[in-house]
């Protein structure tokens, strides 16, 4: 099944429709540097190639220094937003809004290499056929070689993507900074409360501990604008399983499943892996049927109901949750 069948078919995704059938068309081709798969069972492969790959990221193909998907955030989702990103199985760096301004904005960069080679860009044999085939998918006159003139670099800045606070954690935390720069400390603060509630497999290469360091200097000076979980979150022994899946049964118990998620996904980063069969059977749960609960279902972890004698105490907590 192609990748974009299986998003509108089977995870049931209904908007962005032409995002989706463009998909189909680009399977298994070339554009530039983007290697896209042919379908489904290349772009996922074997479960356990996936068990450092968050499970909302989708894979469509190769791309620089990992792969190239989409981002099936749950707040992705909800504003009916398919988000293009590159992952590189540690990290996951939201690079666009829509496929078609994904591939658009790739094919400008190429052609502005050109000019800055002094070639002409019609000429270039892979620039010509990139266009060819992402025309074919989005249509004859999407992308024209030439439309905007000569370009420089300064100008692909303008169509640079700036992930959403509520999902980027290393977006979230550089507005901190901003605000502190402007000496605006309480906004910061605030800001801080937000970053804190992002999934971490969203820092980027920034440096996480740090900042950290940070949250809980504004934490010591204006607590008021911190919430329980986001107090949790900076106190918390992060190297103790123990304490984390003791803290995911208490966030479900109160019926907090956004926070419950994202300290399970935290669990799952830093001590086992995403493919952990009780860790993935509670994401499924709490997803529910939903876009992205479909996807994260399909991945079919093997899971045995029944406890196992040799089980740590820390997956002994989470089974509680099941």
């Amino acid at each position: 099944m192609k990748l974009g069948q299986f998003l509108r078919e089977t995870v049931g995704i209904k908007f962005r429709q032409i995002d989706l059938y463009a998909l189909d068309k680009l399977a298994g081709q070339q554009v530039c540097e983007i290697q896209f798969y042919a379908n489904l069972k290349e772009s996922f492969g074997q479960i356990e190639d996936r068990s450092y790959t968050s499970p909302f990221f989708y894979p469509l193909g190769y791309y620089e220094r990992g792969e190239l998907g989409l981002h099936l955030h749950p707040y992705y989702l909800k504003w009916e937003d398919i988000i293009v990103a590159c992952n590189d199985h540690n990290d996951i760096f939201d690079r666009a809004s829509t496929l078609a301004y994904f591939l658009f904005r790739h094919l400008l960069k190429w052609e502005n290499i050109c000019y800055e080679e002094e070639e002409n860009p019609h000429n270039d044999e892979t620039l010509v056929e990139a266009t060819n085939i992402v025309n074919a998918a989005f249509g004859e006159n999407f992308y024209q070689i030439g439309r905007f003139g000569k370009m420089y670099p300064d100008a692909l800045e303008h169509c640079k993507f700036d992930p959403p606070t509520k999902v980027s954690l290393v977006t979230a935390a550089k507005s901190v900074l901003v605000n502190l720069g402007w000496g605006n400390a309480i906004d910061a603060a605030r800001q801080c409360n937000l970053v804190l509630g992002c999934h971490r497999n969203t820092t980027g290469y920034f440096d996480r501990d740090k900042f950290y360091a940070l949250c809980r200097t504004l934490l010591a000076q204006y607590p008021e604008h911190f919430t329980s979980e986001a107090k949790q979150e900076l106190t918390i022994d992060r190297n103790n399983k123990n304490a984390l899946a003791t803290w995911c049964v208490d966030l479900y118990k109160a019926g907090n499943k956004e926070w419950t998620l994202k300290v399970l996904l935290d669990l799952c980063e830093t001590h086992c892996s995403y493919n952990h069969p009780i860790a993935h059977h509670i994401m499924v749960k709490l997803l529910g049927d939903t876009p992205v609960g479909r996807w994260v279902q399909y991945r079919q972890i093997e899971f045995n109901s029944e406890r196992q004698e040799n089980y740590e105490d820390w997956e002994e907590t989470l089974f509680k949750i099941v």
